[in-house]
């Protein structure tokens, strides 16, 4: 039996409860955790039958700063069917785009093939693949206050949104972290996520001066359930590189948090940034994980079919 005699359709609010069940038994695999992802109300839903019987599922939550995140079943579960899968994907994307999302985007674990093989298929791009690290913090971290010395620090609650995106956007040129994401959003839809990452500390969000001229920012937030500070956004502007100043914001997160109580210090890194991820590995930044980041942007699909 071949994909064409599956039904692609959004779900109803009567099978709602349905579609999740068999989203989340989709999704679980030998060995793991049914994903925490599952428990989010999605904003989009969708699934494909054959008769009543469902084969294959797909989510779409909403997230703040424009973006969604896709939920979809795995490939090689059985009665998944992956090309019924794929139709679904991209039904479930190109609508939670054209409902005025920027972005969809998907993560997933490098050695899950079929899945990788599914978003492709249904029109997403690999962005990089991120490398997660964290490093322990300890006593002597919250006595590096030297590290302002030379800089000035404003925190959040000293400049706006304003001032903050021209620094973000200025970060951005030539960088080596995560290019394609470049002009994908408006800089005030990427401080709404940056916000949204974590539990929001303003006091932690930084711009860094150096004679006189914005040098770059530093955005950490909290993920308190682990005492985990989180660096959400390092940048450096392009005239003040190679001057060791990420070094210091990176030192100032880790006695900020330290002080605070924190334990971790952690961050993501696109895999090809060699530089960052070798000032991060000498500061103590140990791998923890990593993630295929693939995405699916407004400007490069067309408008949902009505069939």
């Amino acid at each position: 039996m071949t994909d064409s005699a599956a039904k692609v359709e959004p779900v109803s609010a009567a099978d709602y409860e349905t579609a999740m069940e068999f989203l989340a038994c989709g999704r679980r695999g030998a060995g793991e955790e049914e994903p925490a992802a599952s428990a989010a109300t999605p904003a989009h839903l969708w699934w494909a039958r054959r008769g009543r019987k469902p084969v294959a599922a797909a989510a779409v939550v909403e997230n703040p700063g424009k973006t969604g995140t896709l939920i979809c079943c795995r490939a090689s579960a059985p009665p998944v069917e992956a090309q019924a899968l794929v139709r679904v994907v991209r039904a479930v994307s190109i609508e939670a785009l054209y409902s005025g999302m920027s972005l969809v985007q998907c993560m997933l674990r490098p050695h899950e093939n079929a899945n990788v093989e599914v978003v492709r298929d249904a029109g997403f791009t690999l962005l990089a693949e991120l490398v997660f690290l964290r490093r322990p913090l300890c006593r002597s971290d919250a006595s590096a206050e030297a590290q302002r010395d030379g800089l000035t620090w404003r925190d959040r609650r000293r400049y706006g949104d304003d001032e903050l995106g021209a620094v973000i956007a200025a970060t951005y040129e030539h960088s080596m972290d995560c290019p394609g994401l470049a002009g994908l959003r408006d800089v005030s839809d990427v401080i709404a996520g940056h916000k949204a990452t974590g539990q929001f500390r303003p006091e932690s969000w930084w711009i860094v001066e150096l004679d006189g001229k914005p040098a770059g920012c530093m955005l950490v937030n909290d993920i308190p359930i682990s005492l985990t500070s989180e660096v959400v956004y390092l940048g450096v502007t392009p005239g003040f590189r190679r001057r060791g100043l990420a070094r210091r914001m990176l030192r100032l997160a880790a006695a900020d948090a330290a002080a605070r109580g924190m334990a971790w210090l952690s961050l993501a890194v696109d895999d090809r940034n060699a530089v960052a991820k070798a000032l991060y590995l000498s500061e103590g930044f140990r791998r923890t994980d990593s993630r295929l980041a693939f995405l699916m942007a407004r400007s490069a699909v067309d408008a949902p079919s009505k069939t």
